[in-house]
């Protein structure tokens, strides 16, 4: 007899993959080039007690550190939405169309710029305190930085880690 298993599924990417990528944003007095090489360390230690041979290059995409105002404040903006809630979704009436539902939609789309206007503005208020002199780390791909790695970088380097889906 054959039988069928069925389940609820939030989204038909549900069923294919758990993929993610991940950064760091480092708080340490190391130099790039100390950082660079204690990851490389990790690397190695992990290839070796897991019979890998996975490089640098394979798990980590870039490594830089902040310097300028500037660009911790583009950095802080992009960040906004990984760092914060949404705001919740409304309520849509059953059988809306129309009409009723775009205004609906108009509605939650001024409700996310607002929502990201305040998150910015949030965020800028300690921009330099919180990224000028950090270090960030990103994964190369989804799911290229091991997790037993993850949290030697979250340990060593004072680290806090984004899951960016």
């Amino acid at each position: 007899m054959k039988q069928i298993l069925t389940f609820q599924t939030h989204s038909f990417i549900d069923v294919i993959t758990n993929s993610s990528s991940e950064l760091f944003i480092c708080d340490t007095n190391d130099n790039l080039e100390m950082v660079k090489g204690l990851l490389q360390e990790m690397l190695d230690l992990y290839n070796s007690m897991n019979d890998m041979d996975v490089t640098f290059d394979e798990c980590f995409g870039r490594v830089y550190r902040i310097n300028t105002k500037a660009d911790a404040e583009k950095y802080a903006r992009s960040m906004v939405w990984w760092k914060y809630d949404y705001p919740s979704y409304p309520q849509i009436p059953k059988g809306a169309k129309g009409k009723e539902l775009k205004d609906i939609y108009d509605k939650r789309e001024d409700q996310l710029k607002e929502a990201e206007e305040k998150l910015i503005e949030k965020e800028m208020m300690n921009v330099e305190r919180d990224y000028i002199g950090r270090i960030i780390i990103e994964s190369d791909n989804d799911n290229s930085i091991p997790y037993e790695i993850m949290e030697s970088i979250e340990y060593t380097f004072n680290a806090q880690r984004y899951h960016l889906g």
